[in-house]
């Protein structure tokens, strides 16, 4: 069984978060254990959930983790993205992470860079000259680009139900 905590903030139970997370890993043919739950107070407050994520294979657990993404899941360890040089004009590298289309961002020497012009079924392109971060579609990569590859390094901002005072 290969195993990977991971974690969510926000708003995750009034925005119906955790439960599409816990769905979606039992969908995924996944396991989880709940090692920490603290639940915000106040209707401003943010909530937090840390959830060991098992699967039968390593492959297995990668594309659970990557599905969990998109639910705004991060891998608890945090470590900076791995990146693979385009092989040619065209071609993204192989595993290469595939895009949302809301807010991301990558990190790359410790720091945080925000995605620009986030988009559906794209890749990220790293500009380390410009500590830049922007999304690139198969069309327009060039050998040579380094593209984000994996999930490590990548968060994405989930959809958060608004909070209003009433």
């Amino acid at each position: 069984m290969f195993s990977e905590t991971i974690e969510l903030r926000g708003h995750i139970i009034d925005s119906l978060i955790l439960p599409k997370v816990l769905d979606e890993i039992l969908e995924g043919g996944g396991n989880f254990k709940i090692a920490q739950v603290k639940i915000g107070q106040q209707r401003a407050d943010q909530s937090i959930a840390r959830i060991e994520v098992s699967a039968e294979s390593g492959g297995a657990l990668d594309d659970l983790i990557l599905r969990l993404r998109q639910h705004g899941a991060e891998v608890a360890e945090k470590g900076d993205a791995q990146l693979a040089a385009a092989p040619a004009d065209g071609i993204f590298p192989n595993d290469f992470y595939v895009t949302t289309n809301r807010q991301t961002f990558v990190r790359i020497g410790g720091k945080e860079l925000e995605v620009r012009a986030p988009m559906l079924d794209s890749a990220i392109m790293i500009d380390r000259g410009k500590e830049r971060a922007r999304t690139v579609r198969f069309a327009d990569v060039r050998k040579g680009m380094e593209i984000v590859v994996g999930h490590q390094g990548v968060r994405v901002v989930p959809a958060q139900r608004a909070t209003s005072g009433t």
